[in-house]
């Protein structure tokens, strides 16, 4: 689900500074891309992913970790209530 923001909605923060005031850590992938996870238990997973556009978050939820070694697939899930609950939460703290 992807979450639309402006320099101003950030409060001029960087997204990453945002991402984290919003209780979310930086991870890097193997690959080096750099995203941020909020975990939804004690565990790793499940856990929020966002991926940071040049004006969006995209954000899922990753069930589980990749059960393939050279591939990312997971059990993701792009809509649905509960990605729908911590997208409005993440808005609600835009200025």
């Amino acid at each position: 689900m992807k979450i639309f923001f402006t320099k101003e909605k950030l409060n001029n923060l960087s997204p990453k500074n945002f991402l984290r005031r919003a209780g979310y850590a930086l991870i890097t992938t193997r690959e080096g891309r750099v995203s941020f996870v909020r975990r939804l238990t004690g565990g790793s997973y499940p856990r929020f992913h966002i991926y940071v556009g040049k004006d969006c978050f995209d954000l899922h939820i990753d069930q589980k970790q990749a059960s393939y070694k050279k591939h990312t697939a997971h059990s993701g899930e792009y809509n649905g209530m509960v990605v729908e609950n911590e997208a409005e939460r993440i808005s609600s703290l835009f200025y």
